[in-house]
């Protein structure tokens, strides 16, 4: 049986020197280089999808329409803003910005997760994680990048300022802000597979919770 070109592999990571020892694999295994690349770039192209998938899952379904906090009125065209995000936001940073997230949801019990999955609240929750997902990253893009944010969610910058300061806080006093390889091609694996429409939102949380728990090393965050 012929094996699969390494970029197609579930462990491989969006940033450029990935693809370079990616490539240098291919070479190796006397795979096609070029067409390694084209597939690695074909993922990195669905990385934002992915994780709009992830989010249309764990939405809570009766919470699109109404009041939006810290922002205009919300419609439900609103929470496909992954995508449109991601024009300011690398692949690699979304994948963080997951794990931000997943983080953020196991450290609560499970009767709390309602609150934050309420339309407005998981929207403000995952462009915090996304807006400091790119600052431990891409420090280059650092200064614009709230109001550009601002501009795809609707949400006011003074509001994801300070929702930036409660989750920055919550990383430091928590796991920090670092992603272990192993915790990111977890992230990368699931992102791949997207199982997020068979499980539905409870199966989802689930299975997100349990993959920060695993690599936290702790029963509760």
């Amino acid at each position: 049986m012929t094996e699969r070109p390494p970029m197609q592999r579930a462990q491989s990571v969006a940033d450029v020197s990935a693809a370079r020892k990616a490539i240098e694999e291919a070479k190796r295994h006397h795979v096609d280089a070029s067409a390694s690349t084209k597939h690695f770039k074909e993922w990195l192209r669905k990385v934002p999808h992915q994780a709009q998938d992830l989010i249309n899952a764990i939405v809570s379904p009766t919470s699109a329409g109404s009041p939006r906090i810290g922002g205009r009125a919300s419609h439900a065209a609103d929470m496909q803003f992954v995508p449109r995000a991601s024009q300011y936001i690398s692949s690699d940073s979304l994948i963080h910005a997951v794990v931000y997230m997943s983080r953020f949801f196991a450290s609560l019990k499970e009767n709390e997760h309602a609150h934050y999955l309420h339309a407005q609240h998981l929207m403000q929750l995952f462009a915090t994680c996304m807006i400091l997902a790119d600052k431990f990253s891409n420090d280059d893009a650092y200064d614009d990048l709230l109001p550009a944010i601002g501009i795809v969610t609707g949400i006011q910058p003074k509001v994801l300022r300070r929702r930036e300061v409660e989750m920055l806080s919550f990383l430091m006093n928590t796991s920090s802000m670092f992603v272990s390889e192993s915790e990111f091609e977890s992230v990368v694996f699931l992102l791949e597979e997207n199982p997020w429409k068979r499980l539905k939102r409870d199966g989802s949380m689930a299975l997100l919770c349990r993959t920060a728990r695993e690599h936290t090393g702790v029963e509760d965050l």
